[in-house]
């Protein structure tokens, strides 16, 4: 089993309300999240530091990392914790870290490796994680 930190980026109350009066351009962090929950494109998001981890899973792969996100653990060894600002489903756009480094953005259909989502980013994002 592995340990897999899942980010995703949030959308908070009033960001949803500007959303809805301006649109999807209204903000950094609504323009982000459209282009990478439609075009599984992050780079927006770590541009502009709009990944938040949410959940830690354990798994043995990508595949059961994105099954245990959506449907919950199966296996007795399966786990996931979810950070107490909560999560929506594993789904495109979302960024799944492991313990050695490696980084996926979670596409159409499988997972793309990227390297854009630095070390940097990825320990705020946990204090963030961490801090709530």
């Amino acid at each position: 089993m592995n340990l897999y930190h899942i980010f995703q980026i949030t959308l908070d109350d009033a960001t949803v309300d500007l959303i809805n009066s301006e649109g999807w351009t209204s903000s950094n962090r609504a323009s982000a999240y459209s282009r990478a929950t439609v075009f599984g494109d992050p780079t927006d998001g770590l541009k502009h530091d709009c990944y938040d981890k949410v959940a830690e899973v354990l798994g043995d792969s990508l595949d059961d990392v994105f099954r245990i996100g959506n449907i919950g653990p199966e296996h007795p060894d399966e786990d996931i914790t979810v950070g107490n600002d909560g999560m929506r489903s594993i789904s495109v756009g979302d960024i799944i870290a492991d313990d050695h480094g490696s980084r996926w953005v979670v596409a159409t259909f499988g997972f793309t490796p990227i390297t854009a989502f630095t070390a940097n980013q990825m320990h705020q994002a946990q204090d963030r994680y961490h801090s709530a």
